[in-house]
């Protein structure tokens, strides 16, 4: 009775266990990804809206010249973090645009709210220009070791992409996000960007840079 007893005391004591998380599938797996973010998966309508930019704002840059871009090295895993000051410097710049370059009132608000989060690629559909994905944790210990050993290892590509997720408009015509590249130690940029369908395809209508 008392070994019973002791037991039934024991059981009561110990604190409730949930039940298991599964297992990583095979494609998640090889993603090491900091536990203070979750994980966004790219829609196929937000990869859409990124292929379009690409081929907007990334021209194909042939190998006869002393720049060259055959390939888009975008980030996987990226993270889209939260900072009040970066929240406050794209809510300015969000409102300060007027006229056609001015995105939905609602859709900002909703934009401004997005959460902390990793943008996550199980593919990327295809641009002119070919994108290759790099993820995070591969890209930064290559990057700590210095722009040359970046360009040593991935040569014809100009720096790395990085995006945030994409917030629609209800009805599904404008579409905002950010994006960032990193190019050298005192190359790149952060930007707003604003996509709106027009007779059926997403047109880049604004692009504007954080600080």
């Amino acid at each position: 009775m008392r070994a019973a007893a002791a037991l039934w005391l024991g059981l009561m004591a110990a604190p409730a266990l949930g039940p298991a998380a599964p297992a990583p599938t095979p494609a998640e797996a090889p993603a090491l990804v900091a536990p203070r973010a979750g994980i966004h998966l790219v829609t196929p309508a937000e990869g859409a809206v990124y292929a379009a930019f690409l081929d907007q704002a990334f021209a194909p840059i042939s190998d006869d010249g002393p720049v060259v871009r055959e390939t888009l090295l975008v980030e996987n895993d990226s993270l889209d973090a939260w900072t009040p000051n970066r929240r406050a410097w794209e809510a300015w710049l969000l409102k300060r645009n007027g006229g056609q370059g001015r995105a939905d009132d609602a859709l900002m608000q909703a934009f401004l709210r997005r959460p902390q989060q990793a943008i996550r690629f199980y593919a990327f559909p295809a641009a002119q220009t070919p994108v290759r994905l790099i993820r995070s944790d591969v890209l930064a210990p290559l990057l700590a070791r210095g722009w040359d050993a970046f360009y040593d290892a991935y040569p014809k590509v100009q720096g790395v992409l990085s995006f945030s997720g994409v917030q629609f408009k209800a009805d599904g015509t404008e579409a905002l996000f950010a994006a960032q590249q990193r190019c050298g130690k005192r190359c790149g940029y952060r930007d707003l960007i604003l996509m709106r369908q027009v007779n059926g395809a997403w047109t880049l209508v604004m692009q504007d840079s954080l600080p």
